[in-house]
């Protein structure tokens, strides 16, 4: 089975459709069957995107963006000073 990668905005709104089943009394486990996710994923996703809605999404990637960019400006500055070393 192919593996597909869901963005974040799709992510918590599967959450809100997970959240929104059961208010109206829908079991956790079918409704985490209705959004087409296993309940491993459904709790892995929750554990990180708990908290978040939709607007905290862009915000949380552009941190993520950011701190990569930070990561990779510091492995060259620290590569930088062993080779001129």
């Amino acid at each position: 089975m192919a593996w597909k990668k869901h963005s974040a905005e799709e992510i918590v709104a599967t959450l809100d459709r997970v959240r929104v089943s059961m208010n109206a009394g829908t079991p956790l486990v079918r409704a985490i069957a209705a959004a087409g996710v296993s309940k491993a994923t459904y709790f892995r996703w929750r554990a990180q995107y708990q908290d978040l809605d939709s607007s905290q999404v862009s915000e949380l990637k552009q941190i993520e963006m950011k701190n990569a960019r930070l990561r990779r400006a510091l492995r060259e500055l620290e590569f930088d000073t062993v080779m001129g070393a």
